[in-house]
């Protein structure tokens, strides 16, 4: 049977007024959570003796407050494209919950260095393709579009569920670069993902973790007041707005995972 363990908590008066920033910054890109619920007051931990993964951090519901709620506001100005978003959620609902059951098997620290790269290559791209994402190319969506969203969401979903960082942003480029998108329309794609792989999460770790539901409430009112701000922010200044944001995320969370694999 798996051991689990609830970590203690520090800073907690800080980390509350964090999370409101944080939503800010996440609804902006369609941010995955993974970096923010890296930070103590936000991780429910556990152990899996026996396997070397350390300790792996998982808190889902904060998250699924804020992308419920980013929805609900795009959905009202940004039409959403059902036909990718839908099948590509069924995808990634069930590629995350199966991550979330390889964590007791893995250690996910084993893809900092290689998510590293990726993260390089997806700035880098973006940066020097000025039109990336500046408008809509996207097809009449039809069964490639589908099938596409499929390996996407299922893919991402694994990754998800399984380690996180970077989650939000690697959805929004492959919307841009295999689907046509702009980044608004893949920022609105990647909120839909993102519901589904936070529900699979929070239904398989609610089973196998003892969660802090008192702090995750707190947290969740925070990143809805923060989401409601960012995506106002988001429809008010366009795409071009959207990608600039998307880099600058990008790139502090280059650094972060830089500093964590090499540094700490």
């Amino acid at each position: 049977a798996l051991l689990f363990h609830v970590k203690q908590i520090h800073g907690y008066r800080f980390h509350l007024l964090c999370a409101r920033a944080r939503g800010a910054l996440c609804r902006l890109r369609g941010f995955d959570c993974r970096r923010w619920r890296a930070d103590p007051v936000a991780r429910t931990v556990y152990r899996v003796p026996g396997n070397g993964a350390g300790d792996t951090v998982r808190n889902e519901q904060a998250c699924e407050h804020r992308w419920y709620d980013e929805r609900r506001q795009y959905s009202r100005r940004v039409a959403i494209p059902w036909r990718v978003a839908g099948p590509g959620a069924l995808a990634a609902l069930v590629g995350s919950w199966y991550g979330a059951k390889a964590v007791a098997y893995l250690d996910p620290a084993i893809l900092r260095p290689l998510i590293l790269v990726l993260l390089v290559l997806v700035a880098a791209y973006t940066f020097l393709r000025k039109e990336l994402g500046a408008v809509s190319n996207e097809p009449e969506h039809g069964k490639r579009s589908a099938m596409l969203a499929v390996v996407i969401g299922g893919g991402i979903g694994f990754y998800d569920g399984f380690f996180g960082p970077g989650t939000g942003s690697f959805l929004i480029f492959l919307f841009i670069r295999f689907l046509g998108m702009d980044f608004l329309r893949a920022s609105v794609s990647a909120k839909i993902l993102n519901v589904a792989t936070n529900l699979a999460a929070i239904g398989f770790f609610v089973g196998n973790v003892e969660l802090m539901w008192k702090l995750a409430a707190v947290m969740a009112a925070c990143n809805l007041t923060g989401s409601i701000i960012g995506s106002r922010m988001a429809l008010k200044h366009g795409t071009g707005f959207v990608r600039k944001t998307f880099l600058g995320v990008v790139l502090v969370l280059i650094a972060r995972l830089t500093y964590d694999t090499f540094l700490r």
